[in-house]
């Protein structure tokens, strides 16, 4: 269980927040961008995981390179930076159709991975940083349930959106694109406007 207490914590509140933003808006977006690939333009397996690799991989590297800058994030302000970096990638997305390059769908990926890996490490960190040590688990528990809850929301929610609105796969994607992008805005907006705790 969580001790209420800990959401008294302006860093444990953001990357809680910061988690369950990153889930619903990015993860529902990644784990529909094979299908959109494979049925929207007709390509085989590979290329329809390219956007997902993309992403996955350059959230891996950034998360490995993040410890190299030599001062640390930490707090509200870096969570909301860099889902406004995300946010940004997954705009990138809008305004594909039947003549739309592969690539219109790659490299948007890429710049979210980017931000994704920054908060990948970032997360993790202040979620136990930003409670007492004896609480470290519970901060790590909280932080990876937000992320889960989050990706089963947003992929729901991403699914739904971009198969049943729009004349086709392509308008669908189009509009749950902006429902993804704005709820990860939203996100950040909230996380750098949240009230300070005791």
């Amino acid at each position: 269980m969580l001790d209420p207490e800990l959401l008294r914590h302006l860093r444990f509140r953001a990357a809680t927040a910061g988690s369950l933003v990153l889930g619903a808006g990015m993860i529902g977006m990644a784990s529909f961008s094979p299908a959109m690939v494979q049925l929207g333009y007709g390509r085989g397996l590979w290329a329809a995981s390219l956007p997902a690799v993309a992403w996955a991989g350059t959230g891996v590297v950034t998360s490995l390179l993040v410890r190299r800058i030599p001062h640390p994030l930490e707090g509200p302000r870096p969570v909301a930076l860099f889902l406004v970096v995300v946010a940004a990638g997954q705009l990138l997305t809008w305004g594909l159709d039947a003549g739309s390059p592969l690539w219109r769908v790659v490299l948007p990926f890429v710049l979210a991975g980017l931000g994704t890996g920054v908060l990948n490490s970032l997360l993790g960190r202040e979620a136990v940083a930003a409670v007492p040590p004896d609480r470290a688990a519970m901060g790590s528990g909280a932080n990876n349930t937000a992320r889960y809850l989050g990706a089963a929301c947003g992929i729901t929610l991403f699914v739904t959106v971009a198969t049943h609105t729009g004349a086709d796969l392509y308008a669908g994607w189009n509009h749950a694109a902006l429902v993804a992008a704005a709820l990860t805005l939203l996100g950040a907006a909230a996380i750098a406007l949240s009230p300070r705790g005791a």
